[in-house]
């Protein structure tokens, strides 16, 4: 992406803002940065490496609460996500 103020942007557009972010990122693709930020991980340790297409990654989640609204609609955007088709998700 190049820039910090870019990197915030993509963060910020998938509610993504206590992510941990570092220099690293800045050379990842913006479809990287979005899989990241979409995943919701905590730990940058485990998402720091981007998968390559075709490779599919594996999520476990426990307690999504889909009645409250920001679940639901974070499990909505996980449904329309083209960058998760090859991922697997465990509840």
């Amino acid at each position: 992406v190049g820039s910090w103020e870019e990197l915030h942007r993509i963060a910020a557009e998938h509610f993504a803002d206590d992510l941990p972010v570092d220099e690293g990122m800045l050379s990842w693709s913006k479809a990287s940065l979005a899989a990241y930020f979409e995943s919701g991980v905590n730990s940058h340790a485990t998402a720091s490496r981007p998968s390559e297409p075709g490779q599919g990654r594996l999520y476990a989640v426990s307690d999504v609460h889909t009645d409250k609204p920001e679940n639901m609609a974070w499990w909505r955007r996980l449904e329309e996500r083209s960058a998760h088709r090859a991922d697997s998700l465990i509840l």
